[in-house]
């Protein structure tokens, strides 16, 4: 009958146990030379993750304030690029404006007028415009136009300034309309939000606000002068050049104030396109630096790793070396 010692036992289990564990590790390491990456993070870190959590953490926001920083870039974009159109067609208008009304010369009030017109259509649609969907003067109501398109504009004011008497009524009635709460431009003409959208956050530490909305002074300043000069076009008082160059007068001085105004406006924007343009490079910067971060606290040595896997492979071929020299012991090759 055979007998199998306690040793034997003992000895067998240790065996298949450390060879067990030398081929996990083995495969553990073939994983992380050609993973690049460490299996065990736990372990690495001795089961503290907080450092790799708060880098995580970082990243993610970082990430975060560099999307928002995209969209604050591109609607500054739009918005400088709005207000230069208008700038050009303000500060052009004002001094021929002017100099219509000082020659009080009929052909070339019209002449004036009817490009004003033209610009005053321009002008609104410009204000009309919409980035990736959203309007970009209206406020919090991006789903919305600003404002009535131009003409319309026209036809109310139009139709409020039918009962004056001279150009000097009509001035009154253009001025409640644009500047008056309650007058048709705030009432009706703006289709917006009066609420301003709310600042973009492009770093942990900085926010940017710069989009304005129609109802901007600097603004109705421009659409007021323009729409002024417009109204000669559609026939306000055709009879008389004296009420005209009263129009078109104060028209040109409107459009003379708005363009220091509209410069001013622009200067705002800009700062705002700078510092969204300095986040950027923070932010990408970071990225970097934590993604490095991460990556040095979870990437595998490739050296280290290289000469752990050789040993491991000693190791397991040093264990079967000795499993079948034990294997082919016996006691009559003892008594030999």
């Amino acid at each position: 009958m055979g007998f199998t010692s306690v040793g034997d036992l003992l000895s067998n289990f240790q065996m298949r146990r450390q060879s067990i564990a030398s081929n996990d590790a083995l495969n553990r390491l073939s994983h992380e030379l050609v993973s690049g990456r460490k299996s065990d993070i736990a372990a690495e870190t001795d089961g503290n993750f907080s450092i790799l959590s708060a880098a995580h953490r970082s990243l993610d926001l970082t990430r975060t304030f560099t999307s928002t920083g995209v969209t604050a870039a591109l609607k500054a974009d739009a918005i400088q690029s709005v207000l230069s159109g208008i700038e050009s067609r303000v500060s052009g208008s004002g001094p021929r404006f002017l100099d219509a009304a000082f020659l009080q010369n009929s052909n070339q009030i019209q002449t004036v007028s009817a490009t004003a017109h033209t610009d005053f259509i321009a002008t609104v649609a410009e204000l009309n415009t919409a980035v990736a969907g959203q309007s970009l003067f209206a406020g919090v109501a991006t789903d919305d136009a600003a404002l009535l398109d131009g003409a319309a504009i026209l036809d109310l004011l139009q139709s409020q300034i039918a009962s004056a008497a001279s150009g000097d009524d009509a001035l009154v009635i253009i001025d409640q309309f644009f500047n008056d709460p309650a007058g048709g431009f705030e009432t009706t003409a703006y289709l917006g939000s009066s609420v301003e959208v709310a600042p973009f956050r492009i770093t942990d530490t900085e926010s940017v606000a710069f989009v304005p909305t129609a109802l901007d002074t600097n603004l109705r300043q421009s659409l007021q002068g323009l729409a002024t000069a417009s109204l000669i076009a559609r026939g306000a008082f055709s009879g008389s050049t004296r009420d005209q160059a009263v129009l078109i007068e104060s028209a040109g001085n409107s459009l003379m104030s708005a363009t220091t105004s509209l410069i001013a406006l622009q200067s705002g924007i800009g700062d705002a396109q700078a510092r969204i343009e300095t986040a950027k490079a923070f932010n990408n910067a970071r990225q970097s630096s934590l993604a490095q971060t991460i990556s040095d606290m979870s990437r595998a040595d490739p050296y280290a790793t290289a000469t752990a896997l050789q040993e491991q492979q000693t190791q397991i071929e040093t264990l079967y070396l000795v499993t079948g020299r034990l294997a082919n012991l016996s006691f009559l090759n003892f008594l030999r």
